[in-house]
Order: C-alpha cells, then sequence, then structure tokens
C-alpha cells in the first residue's frame, strides 16, 4: 500500500495463454479487450488502489480477543478471591 508500483510484475511465472497475453501487449492497445487488459493488469499488479484502501474486518477479531482475555482475566480473579487468598481477618470487616 506504501509501495503501490512495484519494480517487479505479481505474477513471474506465466502459463501459455498468459504469455500470449504478454506478446499480445506489445502491439496495439486498442486491439485488446477490455478483459484482456484488466488480465494484463492482474499479471502486473496484486491489487487495485480501491481493494488496496478497502477496510478489513481485522478489528472485529482483536476486540473479540481483548474481550476474550479480559473474562479470562476475570474469572481468574474471581477464583482466586474464592479459593487461593485467605478470608479477611476480623479487623478490616
Amino acid at each position: 500500500r506504501s509501495y503501490p508500483m512495484p519494480d517487479e510484475p505479481f505474477c513471474t511465472e506465466l502459463n501459455a495463454e498468459q504469455r500470449a497475453l504478454k506478446e499480445k501487449e506489445k502491439g496495439s492497445w486498442t486491439q485488446l479487450s477490455q478483459a484482456e487488459k484488466v488480465a494484463l493488469y492482474r499479471l502486473q499488479f496484486h491489487e487495485t488502489f480501491a481493494e488496496m484502501n478497502r477496510h478489513s474486518n481485522e478489528w472485529k477479531t482483536v476486540l473479540g480477543g481483548v474481550f476474550f482475555f479480559c473474562g479470562f482475566t476475570a474469572l481468574l480473579i474471581w477464583w482466586q478471591r474464592v479459593y487461593v487468598f485467605p478470608k479477611k481477618p476480623v479487623t478490616l470487616t
């Protein structure tokens, strides 16, 4: 995302169909169809700018993990108060 125009193409190993399309690319671009132009773009770049800037749902996973560990910590503290720590002395009641 910070370097959207890489020096190397995204696909380095091409099959026969892709090699034929790369040869056709060397000619006039007016003879290429829109689908062929998109296929050539996908050979060179991994994602479009819109796909790079698309929001992800990773924040939901992170927030779920935070809530899980907060809940686990609360259960651990409750267990320690009930079963581990001694009863409070009379002077603190």
